[in-house]
C-alpha cells in the first residue's frame, strides 16, 4: 500500500505522496557513481555526492522558511569513499518542487536531493543569501574554511575599513583612515572547492563604532537523477557591510557571494542563479556614513554599490556582479574622516550536467 504523509516545518510546508573538481564547471557527468533503477543509492557527479541508505520516495513540496541548524527534515546520509566529508543538511524525495519563497538559514549548508527531478517554478526563489537588515546569515555563509579578511585599524582623526571578503574571487581591500591607520587587506581566494560551504564575511572597520562586515552568502546544491528545471531564482549573494557610526571611524567589508550547485543529467530553464558580493559600508565624517547595498536579485548584473554620500569620508567599494568578480576598492578618508570598507568577492555556480540548456540569468 502506499502512504502519504504531510510534515510542517518552521513555516516551510512538505507535502509527500508515495510512489571532485575546480571551479566553475560546466561538464559532463561522471557515470561510475549511477546505478540504475532501486539499485541506485547515491547522487551527485562533481563537489557534492550523497548517499542515502534507500532510494528516497515521494513529492516533496517547499516554501516558508527553513533552519538547516535544527529542521527535522533532514535526513542521514553518507559521502562516497574518497569523498571529502560534508556536513550539510540533506532533504531527500522522489520529486522536489519548490513553489513560492523558500529561505534557508542555519548553520549548515542545504542540499535538495531528487531521485527524479526538481522544479524550481516561475515566481519561486530558494534563498540562501544573507543580508544585513533585515538581518540573516544564509545557510552554511560565513565557512570555517574561509580566509579572513581584515579589519580596519583604530586612528586618531580616521580609522581604516575592513576589507572585503573573498571566496571565488577576492574582495577589495579597504581605505585608509585620514590619520593614516591602515584600511584592511582582503583575503585570499579559494583555490580549490571540493566541498558545498558558504561565502566569507568582510572585515570589521577600525574605530570607537567601525561599520560591522557583512556576511558571506550560504550554500545550496540542487542534484537530480533526471533533470532540473530552473523557472525561478536561486539567490547564494553576500550582504552589504555596515557603515561606521563613530566620529570618523571606517566602514565595514562586504560579504563575498556564497555557493550554488546544480547537478544532474539535464539542466533547462530560464531561471536565474545569482552569488554575488555585497557592498562595502562608507566611513564616518561628523555623521555616519551609509552602508554597502544588498546585491539584487532582480538586476543579477548590477553591482551592489558601496556605501557614499559624506565629502570627505572614504567611500565603500561595489560588490562583485557578473563578470566583475573582484570586490571593488574603497576610498580613504580625508580631513578627519574614515576609510570605506571593500566590496565583497564573487561566490562559486557551479554546474554539472550532460545536457545544460539553462538560458537566464547567471552572475558570476
Amino acid at each position: 500500500m502506499r502512504l502519504s504523509w504531510v510534515i510542517l516545518l518552521a513555516g516551510c510546508t512538505f507535502k509527500t505522496n508515495e510512489r571532485p573538481g575546480n571551479p566553475p564547471h560546466d561538464g559532463s557527468i561522471d557515470t561510475s557513481m549511477m546505478a540504475t533503477g532501486d539499485a541506485r543509492t547515491c547522487w551527485g557527479t562533481g563537489v557534492v555526492q550523497i548517499c542515502l541508505p534507500a532510494v528516497p520516495s515521494g513529492t516533496l513540496t517547499l516554501s516558508g522558511t527553513l533552519d538547516t541548524g535544527s529542521a527535522a527534515a533532514c535526513k542521514a546520509y553518507t559521502v562516497p569513499a574518497g569523498a571529502k566529508a560534508l556536513d550539510a543538511c540533506v532533504i531527500p524525495a522522489q520529486t522536489i518542487m519548490v513553489t513560492g519563497a523558500l529561505t534557508v538559514t542555519g548553520s549548515r549548508p542545504l542540499v535538495l536531493l531528487a531521485a527524479d527531478t526538481i522544479t524550481v517554478a516561475t515566481g519561486a526563489t530558494i534563498d540562501v543569501s544573507s543580508r544585513r537588515s533585515p538581518s540573516r546569515t544564509g545557510a552554511g555563509g560565513n565557512s570555517s574554511a574561509c580566509n579572513q579578511s581584515n579589519g580596519g585599524d583604530h586612528g586618531i582623526g580616521g580609522s581604516g575599513g575592513g576589507g572585503g571578503g573573498s571566496f571565488g574571487d577576492t574582495g577589495g581591500n579597504a581605505g585608509d583612515g585620514d590619520s593614516g591607520a591602515r584600511g584592511g587587506t582582503a583575503g585570499a581566494k579559494a583555490t580549490a572547492i571540493d566541498v558545498l560551504r558558504g561565502g566569507c564575511p568582510g572585515g570589521d572597520g577600525g574605530g570607537t563604532v567601525g561599520g560591522g562586515a557583512g556576511d558571506g552568502g550560504g550554500a545550496v546544491a540542487l542534484i537530480a537523477g533526471t533533470s532540473i528545471l530552473l523557472s525561478g531564482t536561486i539567490n547564494a549573494s553576500g550582504s552589504g557591510g555596515s557603515a561606521a557610526a563613530g566620529l570618523g571611524d571606517g566602514g565595514g567589508g562586504g560579504g563575498s557571494g556564497g555557493m550554488i550547485v546544480l547537478d544532474a543529467p539535464t539542466l533547462f530553464g530560464g531561471g536565474t542563479l545569482i552569488a554575488n558580493g555585497g557592498g562595502g559600508g562608507e566611513g564616518a565624517s561628523l555623521s555616519p556614513g551609509s552602508p554597502g547595498a544588498e546585491p539584487d536579485p532582480a538586476a543579477p548584473f548590477t553591482a551592489a554599490s558601496g556605501g557614499h554620500g559624506l565629502q570627505d569620508a572614504g567611500n565603500g567599494g561595489d560588490g562583485a556582479a557578473g563578470s566583475t568578480t573582484t570586490g571593488g576598492q574603497a576610498n580613504s578618508g580625508a580631513n578627519g574622516d574614515g576609510g570605506g570598507g571593500g566590496g565583497g568577492g564573487a561566490g562559486y555556480v557551479l554546474l554539472y550536467a550532460t545536457s545544460n540548456t539553462l538560458t537566464g540569468a547567471r552572475s558570476p
